[in-house]
């Protein structure tokens, strides 16, 4: 079945090559057959048809379908590069660590907060790698400054570093005072 998808896909790539959804499931074809190369190139063309948006949509189902190492390798130059976006830097910062590349992800990270050091985001994606590499007294504190930078879209960023540290008593905790803000309430449950 994975066979005729590829066979289906370069077919559709063959016959409208512009459209970076057909490089797309290209892509995941290869993937799936473990043909790094094709995958590779696949990757590549769906990110020159479609920006970064097509490649963000792309690396979700390469990652669903365990294609983390090959996509992580295809995109090293794209991430390493100095005009890559932050929204692709922080995709490389989840491939990394899906890779248990804590070095890359760590680098991607610190790129991300380097580039806007206010964000919340880009604190709670350094959170992350930090708990990632064990080191839970900065991955806290990080989470704890991305919840008050960003307290719309990252209130939840050191309940969820807790869980990370497997710090269960003290994530359970923090949600139950977050449930106290009627505002959160659905979100915290």
């Amino acid at each position: 079945q994975i066979a005729a998808s590829d066979k289906a896909a370069r077919r559709w790539q063959k016959l409208d090559p512009k459209r970076a959804d057909a490089a797309a499931a290209v892509a995941l074809a290869s993937v799936q057959l473990y043909k790094p190369e094709d995958a590779s190139a696949a990757i590549l063309r769906t990110h020159a048809l479609g920006g970064d948006e097509a490649l963000d949509e792309l690396m979700g189902k390469l990652s669903d379908a365990g294609g983390w190492a090959i996509t992580l390798e295809a995109l090293r130059p794209t991430l390493e590069s100095p005009d890559v976006s932050e929204k692709l830097l922080i995709a490389g910062v989840d491939l990394a660590l899906e890779n248990f590349d804590f070095t890359t992800a760590h680098k991607l990270a610190d790129r991300v907060l380097t580039s806007d050091p206010a964000s919340g985001d880009a604190r709670a994606q350094l959170a992350r790698v930090l708990s990632a590499e064990g080191d839970a007294v900065a991955a806290i504190a990080i989470a704890q400054e991305a919840a008050a930078l960003d307290p719309e879209t990252q209130r939840f960023a050191y309940a969820d570093t807790l869980l990370r540290l497997d710090r269960l008593d003290e994530a359970r905790q923090e949600l139950e005072s977050l449930r106290a803000d009627a505002s959160v309430r659905d979100d915290a449950d």
